[in-house]
């Protein structure tokens, strides 16, 4: 069984962060972005040290939508860190939390 790595993505009062496990890592000086950035490739380290790694986006209302995952995507990621790994997906997903 593999252990568990999985780093939120979210907007707090000053700023965006990288939370996992309890601990919060930022803000991030890019926003939104550059904490995705920074979450895939800390997932990318984790999913190579055998960690089930995904890097998931929590949005302001509360609403969370898996951004990427080790081994389904690709690194460096093709699309746009911002989007989720399926962008109807990600509307569907967005118009469930309204």
């Amino acid at each position: 069984m593999s252990l568990s790595a999985h780093y939120i993505v979210s907007c707090q009062t000053d700023g965006w962060f990288i939370m996992l496990e309890g601990e919060r890592y930022g803000p991030f000086l890019d926003g939104q972005v550059g904490a995705l950035i920074a979450a895939v490739q800390a997932a990318n380290h984790a999913g190579k040290d055998g960690h089930d790694a995904r890097v998931l986006l929590r949005a302001k209302n509360g609403c969370v939508s898996t951004a990427w995952i080790f081994g389904t995507e690709s690194y460096p990621s093709r699309t746009p860190p911002s989007r989720a790994r399926n962008p109807s997906a990600h509307k569907v997903a967005a118009d469930r939390c309204r």
